[in-house]
């Protein structure tokens, strides 16, 4: 008796052991997993100029209809915005010249955006539904990999140690103001990736050729540029796709951090 009580208690505990090694499996399986999505650029003409990478979309998986639309992103964009040409294919109720949309992006839930109407496309091509912005990700962190246009979006994700994160400011509602370093003084340039140039402003476009920029920890030589003498933005630059186009930008959108580096830089 006692005999068969040992074993079936030997039982008990090995069933117990696998069952909890399995669940830590799993757990560390979900958390490993990347949770990563693609984006895609689409193209727009700019004076008379073709730029390639003027419109980052992402895209935005409706559960419900079982469809995914693409959004236009723009990191400089506070309103919230559907297209009214899409609207009419769809059921959506319209209510205040405003609808209420969900969707997950990634492993993140989007749940009742309440987006404004507009007939305005800022990007004429028809598969693209509307604009948001850094505010529908309240509170998340975001990784975007521009080298291969993926972004992750999930509410920790771990800072590359080897960069240096800082605090950014908050201009005209949404807009983010990164401290930038050049040649010790200090200066703020709006990140925009949809701009398809590196500007800087009111400065000697010979001193510009030679500068080297620094973000926290990383400095990184000043990709081609455009200088233009216009003291009335409120920023000295903007750091857009020519700048960005082979860097990783981790930002916490809850405590207004920011860090930079290249895709080829080992992260720990």
């Amino acid at each position: 008796m006692k005999k068969q009580i040992f074993t079936l208690w030997v039982t008990v505990l090995t069933v117990t052991v696998i069952a909890f090694s399995c669940s830590q499996q799993n757990k560390t399986e979900n958390k490993e997993e990347n949770p990563s999505v693609s984006f895609v650029w689409r193209g727009d003409t700019l004076g008379s100029s073709y730029y390639p990478y003027s419109a980052m979309l992402l895209p935005l998986k409706d559960d419900a209809a079982g469809t995914t639309n693409y959004f236009q992103f723009q990191t400089v964009l506070s309103n919230r915005l559907m297209y009214e040409d899409f609207v009419k294919t769809t059921d959506l109720k319209v209510k205040d010249n405003s609808v209420i949309f969900s969707g997950t992006v990634g492993n993140v839930a989007l749940d009742s955006l309440n987006l404004t109407l507009t007939g305005r496309r800022i990007v004429p091509d028809d598969s693209i539904i509307g604009c948001v912005g850094l505010n529908v990700f309240e509170n998340q962190c975001l990784l975007m990999d521009f080298s291969n246009q993926s972004i992750v979006v999930d509410k920790d994700i771990p800072v590359n140690e080897t960069a240096t994160p800082v605090k950014y400011e908050i201009y005209l509602e949404k807009k983010l103001l990164i401290p930038v370093e050049m040649d010790g003084k200090q200066y703020k340039f709006l990140l925009n990736p949809e701009s398809p140039l590196y500007v800087i402003f009111n400065e000697s476009p010979a001193k510009c050729e030679t500068r080297k920029l620094s973000i926290g920890n990383k400095t990184f030589t000043p990709p081609e540029y455009q200088y233009i003498d216009d003291a009335t933005q409120g920023f000295d630059g903007v750091l857009g796709y020519a700048f960005l186009k082979d860097k990783k930008v981790w930002i916490d959108l809850e405590n207004n951090l920011l860090s930079v580096w290249a895709c080829s830089d080992t992260v720990k």
